[in-house]
């Protein structure tokens, strides 16, 4: 059975009885597949009945392999949030910088060839164009 990721939240929820029927089911069955899970609910009844009458002066000894453990698997889906928004980030640049250097390289032409019809040089505007469509056709060629 696949864990829960908000279990531990379940669990107080469960030993306080606020979860509705459905829900105190799939704790109860992850309860019964899980020893961990067990002794955690144990350490909850504890420090509840320790809160409720007032403790004995004794302080729960702390599981500190289970503490370390929660704590590492955290930061490894901390880590890996961050990954993906700086990817996102670096993406998101990448695009911004394509589109703004497309956008002045169309206005460089589209301004270079408004001067040159100006000057009557429109067969040297065709001449290039004829030129570039020529290129394209060569590297589709080559690229196959």
């Amino acid at each position: 059975m696949a864990m829960d990721k908000n279990i531990h939240r379940r669990l107080k929820a469960w030993l306080d009885h606020e979860l509705p029927p459905d829900a105190a089911r799939r704790v109860e069955a992850a309860l019964a597949g899980s020893p961990a899970l067990r002794d955690e609910v144990d350490d909850y009844r504890w420090l509840s009945r320790a809160i409720r009458e007032g403790g004995d002066g004794a302080a729960p000894v702390p599981d500190v392999d289970r503490i370390l453990s929660r704590a590492r698997m955290f930061d490894r889906s901390e880590e890996r949030v961050v990954r993906v928004l700086r990817r996102v980030v670096y993406a998101t640049a990448a695009v911004m910088v394509l589109s703004v250097s497309w956008i002045a390289a169309s206005l460089a032409d589209a301004q270079w060839r408004s001067k040159a019809s100006a000057q009557g040089t429109d067969g040297l505007v065709e001449l290039i164009d004829q030129q570039e469509r020529l290129a394209v056709l060569a590297l589709r060629d080559r690229d196959g």
